[in-house]
């Protein structure tokens, strides 16, 4: 009845009630989830996850990687350098009031310099492995709701540990990384504070020096090693990667043998090999870059034809042909006994007939265009002269036989291509 009769009716609270009825239906919604609204779920989430974030900050301090570098994103920059390497055994970490059991927690530290004496090359890639105890290291969480800490599972497995500690990290300074058989490089420790150190080049040999220089005399590609080991007994290792090219191989030959300068024209035939580039010089002050070039001299002299080749990374061998014109078709030659006609002199003249018997000393020669010849007894008196080629000495002075014994030659003059010549030798005189 009075339920029918009051349905209807408005009360309308004072400004105290309404206020007080208003904070009891807001404390009621924030207890409950609303999606929609700021609530004690939402309230909750927001401090638990501040709380874990603060501890896992706190507890990691005690337990990361410290490098003395600006980089805070835990790689080295190229100008970093490893000092020494220290294993810290902390005080053993109480678990909660209700448990004795300890647990070692190891911190790495690594310091070092910027302050390097080479330049780093960008082309170097290398690694260093830190080669540590692998004893599991727990991460520690504290409840914020409780005074107990939460341990997580442990990592046991031995290669998931030591891959958390590679780094990019060099210790390695080079002078080249590539170039030409033979390849002269210098290599440099930065690291500092160790105890020794032992390089191997990647071709057999090695190296206990801080500093060392190698030669590669084989091309090919070589990993050089450097195994630094620390006071604390540990050992880090770097490595460099180190490419010799071959070079190429100079050959060439002139055609023909016997050339007659300036008549000929030559032709010079590249026989060489791993070369993509060519340079000719002729020695005449005229040059080519022609695989097999073909040349003319304006006149005789005394040339050296050098050529250079190019490999494609630059490497170059080079051959030089000294005077390589000298063994022309043109030549004088004398022979180094006659014996006279003892019937008398024959004037010099020679003939087939002459030269069966040996009875006139003379050349045989090949575009000869001046010539004379002077003979000389062993006391440097001359006895004979001729300008003329076709006359030869025939063992008389003065109408008189010159005694049997030796005799001294003399001869100059020029070739038909201008192409001066001087000889001197000795003939024996016979008496038949």
């Amino acid at each position: 009845m009075f339920r029918k009769k009051l349905e209807n009716a408005e009360v309308t609270p004072d400004a105290e009630i309404r206020s007080i009825l208003m904070k009891r239906v807001a404390r009621k919604e924030f207890m409950y989830f609303n999606p929609a609204k700021l609530n004690i779920y939402y309230l909750g989430g927001i401090l638990i996850t501040g709380i874990i974030t603060a501890v896992l900050l706190l507890s990691g301090s005690g337990n990361s990687l410290n490098l003395n570098s600006s980089d805070t994103s835990g790689k080295l920059n190229k100008t970093d350098t490893i000092s020494h390497l220290q294993i810290l055994q902390e005080n053993p970490v109480k678990i909660d009031s209700q448990n004795s059991n300890k647990t070692n927690i190891k911190s790495l530290k690594i310091s070092g310099s910027s302050k390097l004496p080479l330049k780093p090359l960008s082309s170097v890639k290398e690694s260093v492995e830190l080669h540590i105890d692998t004893t599991p290291i727990p991460t520690i969480i504290r409840n914020s709701f409780s005074n107990s800490i939460l341990i997580p599972k442990v990592i046991t497995d031995d290669k998931k540990l030591q891959s958390r500690f590679k780094k990019e990290i060099s210790f390695i300074y080079v002078s080249e990384t590539s170039g030409c058989a033979p390849l002269k490089v210098k290599f440099h420790n930065v690291s500092t504070s160790y105890d020794s150190c032992r390089w191997t080049f990647g071709d057999g040999g090695y190296s206990d020096k801080t500093d060392p220089e190698w030669i590669f005399d084989v091309e090919g590609e070589y990993k050089v090693i450097l195994k630094v080991f620390t006071p604390g007994g540990k050992f880090l290792t770097s490595s460099v990667l180190v490419t010799v090219h071959p070079r190429p191989k100079a050959h060439f030959e002139i055609t023909p043998d016997k050339a007659n300068l300036p008549d000929d024209e030559i032709r010079f035939m590249n026989y060489s090999t791993n070369a993509v580039r060519s340079l000719w010089d002729f020695g005449d002050g005229t040059t080519s870059d022609l695989f097999e070039p073909r040349h003319v001299y304006t006149k005789f002299g005394k040339y050296n034809v050098r050529l250079v080749v190019f490999s494609e990374w630059g490497c170059s061998d080079s051959l030089t042909v000294l005077n390589a014109f000298s063994g022309s078709e043109y030549y004088i030659e004398f022979p180094n006994a006659f014996i006279p006609n003892i019937q008398g002199p024959t004037g010099g003249l020679y003939s087939l007939k002459s030269d069966e018997s040996a009875q006139v000393f003379h050349p045989s020669f090949s575009g000869v265009s001046d010539y004379q010849l002077k003979i000389f007894s062993k006391l440097g008196i001359q006895i004979f002269e001729s300008n003329d080629i076709n006359l030869g000495w025939d063992g008389y002075n003065n109408g008189q036989l010159s005694e049997p014994g030796v005799y001294i030659w003399k001869v100059r003059g020029k070739f038909r291509n201008g192409e001066p010549y001087i000889k001197m030798g000795d003939v024996t005189l016979l008496k038949n």
